[in-house]
Order: C-alpha cells, then structure tokens, then sequence
C-alpha cells in the first residue's frame, strides 16, 4: 500500500472509532494466519484489497472458523462497477495483468458478507477504493 492508501485506511477506522491496540490483529500481505491468533482480538484489519484475493470464499470460510462472536472483519475492495464501464472495459484493460485482479461490487460483497453471516456494520466509498466494516454474530 502506498503511504496515501495508508493514510486513507487510518482515516476510515478513526470514523469507526477504531483505535490500534492489542485487541486488533492487523493482516497485510497475506491471510495465512493462526486461527488461535484471531479468536482472541476484537477486530481484525485485512489491509490488502480483496479484490487481489484469488479465493474469497477460502478467505471468508476461514474468517469465519476463527472469528468470535462479535468480532469485527475491516477491509477493503475496489467496486469495479464504479470505476469501469462494464465488464468488458475491466476486462480489457486487465487481460495482460498477471496479478489477479478479481471483478468486485459493493453488490456481490454484501452478498459475500450476508452468505457468510456477517453484520454489515458500514460500507463507505472513499476516493476510489470502497472500505467496510463488518461484524460476526
């Protein structure tokens, strides 16, 4: 993440009232993690966009074996049908990409999140990439 993208996710979870203790378990590169590691903190911040995520639903099926009740998932995603004009253009213009790069919406991740049993807490767009909040219950 570049420093402005950093600054841009500090500012989201300042507006949730979000503050880095040791309670949060903040995840960047990867989602590999122990699922003790997670069971025991009040949120957990994926700072990677989920759309580079090749398996969402191994992420999410995980998230959900190792999260406590009442526990918060804050991440982040690039609404592809706000910054594209359809999914030719998105697809054009990332054919010759090798990273992956997953065709997301806020649509099909409020979907992803009420599949799982997730609480959406918020959703908000800030300049392009569009950050969430979301609780297990």
């Amino acid at each position: 993440m570049s420093n402005n993208e950093l600054d841009q996710f500090s500012f989201y979870l300042e507006s949730l009232s979000i503050k880095t203790n040791n309670d949060i378990l903040v995840l960047s590169s990867h989602y590999y993690y122990n699922l003790d590691e997670i069971s025991h903190v009040n949120a957990i911040v994926h700072t990677k966009e989920l759309n580079h995520i090749a398996d969402l639903h191994r992420l999410m099926s995980n998230m959900m074996k190792g999260l406590s009740n009442g526990t918060k998932f804050i991440g982040c995603f690039i609404d592809n049908k706000l910054r594209y004009k359809g999914k030719i253009g998105y697809w054009l213009l990332h054919l010759a990409e090798s990273e992956i790069n997953q065709y997301l919406t806020r649509k099909k991740m409020v979907n992803l999140f009420e599949k799982y049993g997730l609480q959406i807490e918020d959703i908000t767009e800030v300049n392009g990439v569009t950050y969430f909040c979301v609780k297990k219950h």
